[in-house]
């Protein structure tokens, strides 16, 4: 015989466990709105070179985002909400963000309290902050592709990340195995076929913001590095790299030009897939 002698403990319990629930819910949407305004304000403050009073939002927004962890520590499914990781990647892009301003070191995801992807995200933001302080700025990077575990989630979250940053310069590698490494022996590799997409992506991506970088710096002056001089008299062309990684072309180039030297230059235009210049005094 059917017995519901309990029903109504049961269904007491889990009234309590969603009235808790939705209470910590409430205010993680509340602390992580405070968090994420502390963070701003806290950016802003380095921007204006503020440094005290960014450190004194940063000590608040820490205290804020331990109080917002610890209220979550029972409800792992709030704490990995999206409106949370958004907020400890505000939180980690500020102390980012501002310990580059500053020029001091980056501080590590652990003293921060935020877990890896929250931390990587806040620095791809705050490479974009950078730009504002530094708009020449020449980011450059290197991305893997075919990791063990890399699916297509992981990789347009690559993508995004790149899309944000607009590096000059991305050098695209693909994932190979180390004997003795810990993704040596690991199954889950990605197929060739996606590996091989993947990487056509990033090239193409990486080429346009390569182009759009140089025609970013036309009138800008830069020091180019002669590495293969080619042709002769009108002909004669100087190739080479600047400190910014730009691949470089100085038609008719100085006499004293040679390989292994550094010639003084500005940049003209995108030609041929290069920046074209012209020599300037020192």
């Amino acid at each position: 015989m059917m017995s519901l002698t309990n029903l109504d403990a049961i269904a007491e319990r889990i009234r309590a466990n969603l009235e808790a629930k939705n209470s910590a819910r409430d205010q993680a949407l509340h602390r992580s709105r405070e968090l994420i305004r502390l963070c701003a304000n806290a950016i802003r403050a380095a921007h204006r070179n503020e440094f005290a009073e960014a450190t004194k939002l940063l000590e608040q927004a820490h205290a804020a985002a331990d109080t917002m962890k610890a209220d979550l520590v029972d409800y792992p499914d709030l704490y990995h909400a999206g409106y949370t990781q958004d907020a400890l990647k505000e939180y980690a892009e500020a102390n980012i963000t501002s310990a580059l301003i500053q020029g001091r070191e980056l501080p590590e995801p652990e003293a921060l309290g935020v877990e890896y992807a929250a931390y990587l995200n806040g620095m791809g933001e705050a490479a974009g902050e950078l730009r504002r302080v530094w708009p020449q700025a020449a980011i450059t990077t290197e991305v893997m592709v075919g990791y063990p575990g890399e699916g297509e989630v992981a990789f347009e979250n690559t993508v995004r990340t790149l899309r944000r940053l607009r590096p000059a310069r991305v050098h695209v590698f693909r994932f190979s195995p180390r004997p003795g490494t810990r993704a040596w022996g690991r199954e889950e590799t990605a197929p060739a076929e996606s590996v091989e997409r993947r990487s056509a992506v990033l090239r193409a991506l990486s080429e346009e913001w390569r182009r759009e970088y140089i025609k970013g710096r036309t009138g800008e002056r830069r020091g180019l590095l002669v590495e293969r001089i080619t042709g002769a008299g009108e002909e004669r062309i100087a190739w080479g790299t600047t400190e910014d990684y730009m691949k470089g072309a100085l038609p008719v180039p100085p006499a004293s030009a040679e390989v292994g030297k550094i010639i003084t230059v500005e940049v003209v235009k995108l030609w041929r897939g290069v920046a074209l210049m012209r020599p300037m005094p020192r």
